[in-house]
């Protein structure tokens, strides 16, 4: 019995020391090497995250710069542009100037010479008019004569006819009548000859006189027509000059509020011009979309290494130390109490 008893004693401590070594050990060992994996990659994947992280901000960094870099070329090239729109304004206003003041001395010179024209024409018409007054009060003046003329003739003839009525009264004899009657009768003829002349010379007076101031009635038409032409001409091209002024004070100087930023922005050539600035800000924006898909998938990574997985493992750590503190206490008893059982049968059987 004895020997039995030291048999199980032995076989117990081997299969105990045996348990240990080969369940109990690389279990614990297992588990131990298990938490030294996650928690290295646990710092692995917290150091991409990190970088991750690093190269975000990095890549935000390097955006905010570009897109500062833009705005700084956006707002250089609206001013240059906006300088040289004012400066195309400032010419093209100052041409239109020119061009109005132009215009206004050419309504000037017109007016001018028009005026000038028109004092011509009118110094030609009160000259011709002054001319035909002139030989109006000429012909008055003949007429005048020739009146005085035929007054003259007619007493002289009424004096020779008187005379000769005289005459012939007093004549007496035969002789001194036949004597002075041819006389008077050559002088009487030749008066009344002479004063038919005077009434022609009358006559055709009078019909120059009613000849010039048909002409002159004529001519004050004329003159009143003229008038009313030049006048008319006059204030056509007032008109005219009033027309151009008021064009010219309403015709619209280009103006910069009529062209947006926007606008500006929208040409090809700022387009060409920013061409660098503009591929260097893209390249900026889309390094920073990388940096950030990379950042959530590293921390999408680090999410799914749970803590809770951690914990169980932890939980189990402790779990099999538990057991393998009560195995050790439990193999010890057991051996203990064996061994006792054995010294006390191989004492028995010694005795």
């Amino acid at each position: 019995m004895r020997y039995v008893l030291l048999l199980l004693t032995i076989l117990t401590a081997g299969l105990s020391v045996w348990y240990y070594q080969h369940k109990i050990t690389p279990k614990g060992e297992a588990l131990a090497a298990r938490k030294q994996t996650m928690e290295e990659a646990a710092v692995t994947l917290q150091q991409t995250v990190n970088e991750s992280r690093t190269k975000l901000n990095n890549a935000q960094d390097a955006t905010r710069d570009a897109e500062l870099a833009l705005e700084k070329f956006q707002a250089h090239y609206l001013d240059k542009k906006r300088q040289q729109y004012q400066e195309n304004a400032d010419a093209s206003y100052r041409k239109a100037m020119e061009d109005h003041q132009e215009e206004v001395n050419d309504h000037n010179q017109k007016m001018e010479h028009f005026r000038q024209r028109a004092a011509k024409q009118r110094e030609s018409i009160k000259s011709a008019r002054e001319e035909l007054l002139q030989k109006k009060e000429q012909m008055r003046g003949l007429l005048a004569k020739l009146t005085d003329k035929q007054r003259s003739i007619q007493k002289e003839l009424a004096d020779a006819e008187r005379e000769a009525a005289k005459s012939r009264e007093d004549s007496k004899t035969k002789k001194k009548s036949a004597v002075r009657a041819p006389s008077q009768k050559v002088n009487t003829e030749a008066l009344q000859a002479q004063l038919a002349r005077i009434h022609h010379a009358i006559a055709g007076t009078n019909e120059k006189i009613r000849q010039l101031d048909a002409d002159l009635t004529t001519q004050e038409e004329k003159a009143v027509k003229q008038e009313l032409r030049l006048q008319n001409a006059e204030k056509k091209l007032t008109e005219q000059k009033d027309t151009a002024l008021a064009d010219n004070r309403e015709e619209k100087v280009p103006d910069m509020m009529d062209v947006t930023d926007d606008d500006l922005l929208a040409t090809a050539e700022y387009r060409e011009q920013s061409k660098t600035v503009r591929e260097a800000f893209a390249r900026a924006q889309k390094e920073e979309a990388q940096a950030s898909n990379a950042y959530d998938r590293a921390r999408a990574a680090m999410g799914r290494a749970s803590k809770e997985e951690l914990a169980d493992l932890n939980k189990e750590q402790k779990s099999h130390a538990s057991f393998q503190k009560m195995f050790t206490g439990a193999a010890s008893v057991v051996g203990f109490v064996l061994l006792l059982f054995t010294v006390g049968a191989f004492r028995r059987g010694n005795g």
